[in-house]
Order: C-alpha cells, then sequence, then structure tokens
C-alpha cells in the first residue's frame, strides 16, 4: 500500500470539496478548482471532513496513479484555502531586494 496514497485528506473549514462523476470540484476563500481523476482510483469524501483515495488493483501505473492522484487533490484543497505563497530567501553580501509599489526590485 502507498504511505501517501492512503493518507486521508482534511478538509479545513470554508472549502466545499464535491464529486462530479469521475471529477473533483474544490471550492474556497481563495478560489475554485477541478480535475478529472482516472478510473483506476477512486475517490470518497466522508463526512464532508476528509477525502480519501483508493485504487482498483496492484499493478505498477495503478500504484503510481493512487499516490500521484492524492497528492494533486491534497494540493488543490491546500490552494483554495491559503492560495499561492513563494518564500525566497538571499544570502551573500551585495545583493538588494526591495518592493516599489507592487513590483518586488532585485539588484543581484
Amino acid at each position: 500500500m502507498s504511505r501517501l496514497g492512503k493518507k486521508s485528506i482534511e478538509i479545513p473549514a470554508g472549502v466545499k470539496v464535491a464529486l462530479n462523476g469521475r471529477t473533483v470540484n474544490v471550492e474556497g476563500p481563495a478560489g475554485k478548482n477541478s480535475w478529472p481523476f482516472r478510473p483506476e482510483v477512486s475517490v470518497k469524501i466522508e463526512e464532508n471532513k476528509r477525502i480519501t483515495v483508493a485504487r482498483s488493483g496492484e499493478t505498477k501505473v495503478i500504484r503510481s496513479l493512487h499516490g500521484t492522484t492524492r497528492s494533486i487533490i491534497a494540493s488543490m484543497v491546500l490552494g483554495v484555502a491559503k492560495g499561492y505563497q513563494k518564500e525566497l530567501e538571499i544570502n551573500g553580501v551585495g545583493y538588494n531586494a526591495k518592493i516599489a509599489g507592487d513590483k518586488l526590485m532585485l539588484t543581484l
């Protein structure tokens, strides 16, 4: 069994998840997203609090789809709940970063 694929995905408050056939629809405060998953895996919503992903077989392709499907859905839930954020760390002498209005000015 996949270590990553068997973990359930917690649904945070304010996020709505719905299944429409083989499509997962996720909607939250930061936006909405949908993704069609493969028929080799099944997705279930339990008590509107968590999502579980299961696979139908043990072939190499199905095993890889199991973890991949779980990761994509977890990223969708995180994305609509918190949005996208990237942190940049600048180390060294002579580098400068500042914000001018809504632009990031880098001197590298």
